[in-house]
């Protein structure tokens, strides 16, 4: 298990870079000579973008956005992560659709639906939107043991059919 996770945790990594388009020798290698030639490679020059930040309301870059979204169906939020917050131990999927969201939480007992704010580029998970079968649900993909910390307290969200979900809003946080 820790050897599939360590792999696809270095999968994104690579996804995000070449979304960045620092797609450059260290994408090549793995281990610490990957995360040693990358240190010094970032050091030496940084690739910025201006379109590297997530977009704001009425922001000019569409590709980013500024909140992404969980929809889990039959799940509570417990007490504990509601005040601490915790971890995902698989990869994470998300939508930058409520809609698709909703969809993902209906079905058995509670709904649920986490509202990821993405605060910058670096809390972006990987857009998997060109590989995706459903290209529409714009998918974004975090790596397992992704955390998330509650921003405050959840609340109800009542859908224009009448169904009810609860959205917890939280920051997602990952080894980049």
């Amino acid at each position: 298990m820790p050897v599939t996770v360590a792999l696809i945790s270095e999968a994104l990594k690579r996804l995000r870079a070449a979304a960045t388009g620092d797609v450059g020798e260290s994408s090549r290698l793995v281990g610490d000579d990957a995360a040693e030639k990358s240190s010094k490679s970032s050091k030496r020059s940084a690739k910025v973008r201006p379109s590297d930040g997530p977009a704001k309301e009425g922001g000019a870059d569409s590709n980013c956005p500024s909140v992404l979204w969980r929809g889990l169906a039959g799940i509570a939020a417990g007490g504990a992560f509601k005040e601490q917050g915790g971890s995902e131990l698989a990869p994470m999927s998300t939508t930058s659709n409520l809609d698709i969201a909703i969809k993902y939480s209906r079905g058995r007992g509670e709904a649920l639906i986490f509202k990821l704010n993405i605060e910058s580029f670096m809390s972006l998970g990987a857009d998997l939107t060109y590989l995706s079968a459903f290209p529409h649900e714009r998918e974004f993909l975090y790596p397992p043991l992704t955390f998330l910390q509650p921003l405050g307290k959840p609340y109800t969200y009542v859908h224009e059919d009448g169904s009810k979900f609860i959205i917890l809003e939280v920051s997602p946080t990952f080894p980049s």
